[in-house]
């Protein structure tokens, strides 16, 4: 919490969106009891401090799905570089199948279906995608510090501590 809010009283992080959706969603809802005691166990997570100067617990967490902004604040071509990057994390990782025809041996999956070897093909395409990712981040500095600000955004909180995907973002760090 410290190192969190030291960043953000820099002002290098640039704030979430906030779509003014999580009120009505909640409020809207019919509640059971296992929705209130979430609701309950929410609130009283953000009246810990989880949530500060607008920067929920979410901005600091893993999340499966690609950042619809940067964590960091930067000129809008690197923020699209940066956006980039991280969908190349989230394919090396195995969250993200690439369109790309060349890739489709990338595992789509964590931890299921037990261990298993992965093909030369697999291991070639994700040096492949290690390499693109420290090629495009080491290119200006805003970009080192947006990638590892990523990679520990993905470490942060995982559900599966020990699946392959969280060792992976593990192993980019």
């Amino acid at each position: 919490p410290i190192c969190r809010r030291a960043l953000i009283q820099s002002n290098s992080l640039k704030k979430p969106i906030d779509d003014g959706k999580g009120f009505f969603k909640n409020t809207l809802r019919k509640l059971n009891a296992k929705k209130l005691e979430k609701l309950r166990s929410e609130a009283l997570t953000n009246e810990q401090g989880e949530v500060y100067k607008g920067f929920p617990h979410t901005f600091w967490a893993f999340s499966k799905s690609t950042l619809t902004q940067t964590l960091s604040t930067m000129t809008e071509q690197d923020e699209q570089s940066a956006l980039q990057i991280f969908n190349l994390i989230l394919t090396y990782a195995g969250l993200v199948v690439s369109s790309a025809p060349k890739d489709d041996s990338i595992p789509n999956g964590g931890s299921g279906g037990g261990p298993r070897t992965p093909s030369k093909d697999e291991d070639d395409s994700h040096v492949v995608l290690i390499q693109t990712v420290l090629d495009r981040a080491m290119k200006k500095d805003c970009l080192v510090n947006e990638v590892f600000l990523q990679l520990i955004k993905q470490t942060t909180d995982h559900p599966e501590p020990n699946s392959r995907v969280n060792l992976r973002h593990w192993s980019l760090l």
